[in-house]
């Protein structure tokens, strides 16, 4: 922008604390060290909090802004989760449905019919906020819920990473990067019910969950 749109659009751009005035050349090469300075300084900083939420993860502290569905945060310690009653009841009925032969749509259809709010229409509800949705279950939610062994009291994070500092589009990393700490807390299901679960996943496959 300071390089070339503003000088495309006929704007002038000062800066009194940095000195800077884009009706001055003269200043331009300085300018331009100055905003090279400052991409270091701040690829750097991103670089820094990255490592430093890293550490945490690998520490077992839990650092999302939300506590997972099924889950709250610990009044006490937020970086820790602890069982949310009714929500808890819901996951566990889920993993208890799959067992029991239902797929992913016919639990999503259960439970859209019986009204039973979905994660992020529940998040909403106790005075969080969530992207905006259908509103409804869906076979991507359950087959994430499914698949995500914090349920069994293993803390399981850094499943997407952000592409760059400067944007806040992310990707998926494989599994073998996510960050699992076994045991941080209360599981909701069991082990032998979340390996029967992955089982019965993989025998399905992914077109017909």
């Amino acid at each position: 922008y300071l390089h070339g749109k503003f000088a495309e659009w006929g704007v002038r751009f000062i800066a009194v604390v940095d000195h800077v005035d884009t009706q001055d050349r003269a200043g331009k090469k300085a300018r331009q060290i100055n905003g090279l300075i400052n991409e270091w300084y701040l690829e750097d900083l991103s670089d820094n909090v990255r490592s430093v939420l890293t550490h945490k993860r690998w520490q077992g502290d839990y650092i999302a802004t939300y506590a997972l569905y099924g889950y709250r945060k610990d009044p006490a310690d937020h970086r820790r989760l602890l069982p949310d009653p009714a929500a808890a009841a819901v996951v566990r009925r889920i993993f208890a449905l799959y067992l029991q032969g239902y797929g992913t749509a016919r639990i999503a259809q259960a439970l859209n019919r019986e009204g039973i709010p979905p994660p992020s229409v529940y998040r909403r509800q106790h005075g969080g906020t969530a992207r905006p949705g259908t509103g409804q279950w869906s076979r991507a939610t359950l087959h994430q819920m499914l698949t995500n062994r914090t349920y069994v009291g293993d803390l399981e994070q850094g499943r997407r990473r952000k592409v760059s500092y400067k944007s806040a589009k992310s990707v998926r990393l494989p599994r073998t990067q996510w960050i699992i700490v076994p045991g941080t807390h209360e599981g909701l299901v069991s082990r032998a019910d979340f390996d029967a679960v992955q089982r019965q996943l993989a025998r399905r496959g992914r077109g017909r969950r």
